[in-house]
């Protein structure tokens, strides 16, 4: 059993911007998070409309389950967490149980206020990603707010918990 993040740089230049100053490089660094399904979809929180690659209908942003290859990306690293029945169980429930849930418009102010990150109103994408860890008991609670933390450094912590780059 195991639990999958997707961590990808886009081509745009905000994609860029985040993830320069988010603690990663041009090369290595990441401006976005997802988490894969069991099935292959993804699941996360976008601030932005996707028209999917595959010419399906636009998806609205939000939390919401996108198809695998929604965006073309300029750099993709999948991380597998190795996690117990129970975990995986836990930690797909909590996500489902945010799909359609805003994304979090004060998301960027999050990073010098002091918001509370756990409360599931609405999500960005590396602060639901590690609500969904914590919830399954597959980290410790965080010492740092998630809403401190970026895509590149979620990533590091992945990889710190076990994660394994595929």
């Amino acid at each position: 059993m195991s639990v999958r993040y997707q961590f990808d740089r886009g081509y745009g230049p905000i994609s860029a911007a985040i993830s320069m100053f988010g603690g990663g490089t041009l090369t290595l660094g990441f401006s976005h998070v997802d988490i894969v399904l069991p099935d292959g979809r993804l699941l996360g929180a976008r601030s932005d409309w996707i028209k999917p690659l595959d010419g399906s209908a636009p998806i609205p942003p939000g939390v919401r389950v996108r198809p695998a290859n929604y965006e073309k990306w300029k750099r993709r690293v999948v991380f597998e967490l190795a996690a117990t029945k129970k975990q995986e169980a836990s930690f797909y429930k909590f996500l489902n149980a945010q799909v359609g849930k805003p994304y979090d418009k004060l998301a960027i102010w999050a990073f010098v206020a002091n918001r509370n990150w756990r409360d599931d109103e609405a999500w960005f994408c590396d602060e639901l990603a590690a609500a969904a860890t914590e919830q399954a008991g597959l980290c410790e609670q965080l010492y740092l707010p998630a809403n401190k933390l970026t895509p590149t450094s979620w990533a590091v912590v992945v990889s710190a918990i076990g994660g394994v780059a595929q």
